[in-house]
């Protein structure tokens, strides 16, 4: 009797310390994140708002989550928190629970999903803090956010305008197109570029925007180029003479999605041809 009364008196005082923290700890979700967005993956963070109602510190000693991609397992992570991260008494403190993701593993992890397009993580599990006696206690988590399949923005690069040539300069119009190439829309803020033409720079430029840019869609970007030869070199009057010359385009835009705002960073160089006006070329 007396090792029942015992196990019973634990239990209960067990019980009634986890009943008495939950009233001196309170966890709610505050926010949730996209970071590194990038064709190979991204970092989905849930943020916890941890409010200390009491006058004692606690510290968190240990985060133990489970992983669900689209109701399938993803990962499993039992992780100390070395040094305990201190919630001081009367506080609030933000705890972030970060899921790193990377698409050759999670497709690797659950084949299944190679279809898809966008996913359901959901995030589950305990917060286990220390009090001012060391004695663990367990609170639970969970929250759930959707993430993307991040393709890229394609750039490809159409051939040169040169709509007049001198030996003293050239009128020219660059042209690209950018191509969403994800299943979901995305809404183009803002775009910054630097223009180079067989290794010389011609031009960079900001430009504002709001536009929506739906999946499999193309945004123009056409750039009007006056060339001064006898700043830039006359060799460039040759090359720009030539069937093909070497463009390069380097840049960073502004993208906003339900997933957030992204800055994301894009360039192409290559070999294109040079078209001419039927009365493009003068002496």
């Amino acid at each position: 009797m007396m090792i029942i009364f015992w196990i019973s008196f634990s239990f209960l005082s067990f019980v009634s310390l986890q009943s008495s923290v939950k009233k001196e700890l309170d966890i709610t979700l505050e926010a949730k994140k996209i970071e590194g967005l990038s064709p190979s993956g991204l970092t989905l963070y849930f943020l916890f708002r941890v409010v200390n109602n009491s006058s004692a510190e606690y510290k968190l000693s240990r985060t133990t989550t489970r992983v669900m991609v689209n109701q399938n397992e993803f990962f499993r992570l039992d992780t100390p928190v070395d040094p305990p991260l201190a919630v001081p008494a009367s506080s609030a403190t933000t705890i972030a629970a970060p899921v790193k993701i990377t698409y050759d593993y999670l497709f690797k992890a659950i084949p299944s999903l190679q279809q898809e397009e966008v996913f359901t993580c959901a995030l589950t599990g305990f917060f286990t803090f220390l009090d001012a006696r060391r004695r663990e206690v367990k609170l639970p988590i969970a929250a759930t956010a959707n993430f993307p399949l991040f393709r890229s923005f394609d750039l490809e690069i159409h051939p040169l305008q040169v709509k007049e040539i001198s030996v003293g300069g050239a009128e020219l119009v660059f042209s690209a197109s950018i191509i969403n190439k994800m299943a979901t829309t995305w809404i183009l803020r803002s775009l910054r570029y630097r223009l180079e033409i067989a290794q010389h720079e011609v031009g960079q430029q900001q430009e504002l925007a709001e536009n929506s840019w739906g999946p499999q869609e193309a945004k123009e970007l056409t750039v009007p180029v006056l060339l001064d030869f006898f700043e830039l070199g006359s060799e460039l009057y040759t090359l720009l003479n030539e069937k093909e010359v070497e463009v390069a385009v380097t840049g960073e835009m502004v993208v906003e999605s339900e997933w957030g705002k992204f800055l994301l960073p894009f360039s192409a160089r290559q070999k294109v041809m040079t078209q001419r006006s039927s009365a493009g070329k003068k002496e």
